[in-house]
């Protein structure tokens, strides 16, 4: 017998043509909007460099007194160097942060969190894409 997760509520299918890639606006847009809306969670856009705030991750999300941080990127995009320093710096400081290239991936890490999840240690499920 094999395990197949439950469905959630208001959970669907995000379509993209073959030949398509999000730009990082719309994998920020739908991974935020699927916490928030599917979810619950608290959502708050949180980098964007305005007021000195360079390199620190897109948005801030809160689930039962936890909060995560995930850097939202293109399809095959890494973070950039400056990114990865305050990545670090936040990590040294107890934060988690996570940099995502995909919906699904966004997707993978909210249900991870909304299941209970809230171990930020290296030895965190390889599964999930923590350090960038």
């Amino acid at each position: 017998m094999t395990f197949k997760p439950p469905k959630l509520p208001g959970a669907r299918k995000i379509k993209l043509k073959a030949d398509q890639t999000p730009l990082e606006k719309v994998t920020e847009s739908k991974g935020s909007s699927y916490a928030r809306k599917t979810l619950g969670f608290v959502c708050v856009k949180f980098g964007g460099g305005a007021g000195g705030q360079r390199a620190y991750p897109d948005r801030l999300h809160i689930v039962s007194g936890f909060t995560y941080y995930i850097e939202y990127k293109r399809l095959g995009k890494k973070a950039t160097d400056s990114q990865k320093l305050k990545h670090e710096e936040m990590r040294r400081h107890g934060a988690v942060v996570y940099v995502v290239d995909s919906v699904p991936d966004a997707i993978k890490i909210h249900l991870y969190h909304y299941l209970g999840g809230r171990n930020h240690s290296p030895t965190h499920p390889r599964s999930l894409p923590i350090y960038d």
